[in-house]
């Protein structure tokens, strides 16, 4: 995936939160969520405070990253949130293939690939997920 392949999966999916934002009542902005004590709102604030300037981004600690790098954590912050949004107030899945697609690829990048091919084809007892959390 390109650089500019992944600005526009980026886009995409920023289209989508804005979508279910303007679409949301406000009681939905207080149902909770599947992570602890966040609500609909904190987690909207949590992705809403994703860094825009991409030359440094502060994820467990400060670290530099090239702009394709911080794209990619964007990517998957925004995918994996969008889901846990969608969960929160009882919709389906419903999350640009693209984002789905890329999301998935660096979570795998972040398994050692033996334990994965054998947990995920059933030949392991390795507990190998979560990967990230």
């Amino acid at each position: 995936m390109t650089i500019d392949d992944r600005l526009t999966t980026l886009d995409a999916l920023w289209s989508v939160w804005a979508e279910r934002g303007q679409a949301m009542t406000d009681e939905q902005w207080r149902w909770p969520t599947r992570l602890g004590d966040w609500d609909v709102r904190s987690l909207y604030a949590h992705a809403g405070s994703w860094p825009f300037g991409f030359s440094i981004v502060e994820y467990f600690g400060r670290v530099l990253l090239r702009l394709d790098e911080a794209v990619s954590i964007g990517i998957l912050e925004a995918t994996v949130h969008l889901l846990d949004l969608q969960r929160a107030l009882g919709q389906t899945a419903d999350v640009p293939v693209e984002g789905l697609t890329h999301t998935a690829a660096v979570l795998v990048q972040m398994t050692p690939p033996v334990d994965f091919i054998e947990a995920a084809t059933g030949r392991s007892t390795t507990d190998l997920f979560p990967v990230l959390s």
